[in-house]
């Protein structure tokens, strides 16, 4: 299990002895949220989806969800409710393909047929 803390690393030539320390880093491990709960994963269903329709589960409550093409453009904007949960309908004009599905710094693909 990795430990935080702050590191160094030294390197030592065999042939001279001579050492060389790098500068020090600070490593912190979180396993946890802030609010002391494990993270969800962020799930979609279906997927793939006919026509369109989808439902986002696992985003952080009121976290943004944006939906981008194939092209990186944004088709859908919406916000995650209370218990993280956000329900995504495309346009009947966006093409069959995968889009990616942001929720706060998180992605999923999304498969349309």
């Amino acid at each position: 299990m990795a430990t935080s803390g702050t590191y160094t690393a030294t390197a030592t030539d065999p042939a001279t002895g001579c050492a060389s320390t790098s500068n020090a880093v600070t490593v912190t491990v979180v396993l946890a949220t802030a609010t002391g709960r494990a993270a969800q994963p962020v799930l979609l269903y279906p997927n793939p989806t006919h026509g369109g329709a989808a439902t986002l589960t696992g985003a952080a409550p009121g976290a943004r969800v944006t939906v981008f093409d194939a092209l990186g453009r944004q088709v859908l904007a919406a916000t995650a409710d209370a218990s993280g949960t956000a329900a995504l309908v495309l346009s009947a004009g966006q093409t069959a393909g995968v889009y990616v599905v942001r929720a706060g710094p998180r992605a999923v693909r999304l498969t349309v047929e």
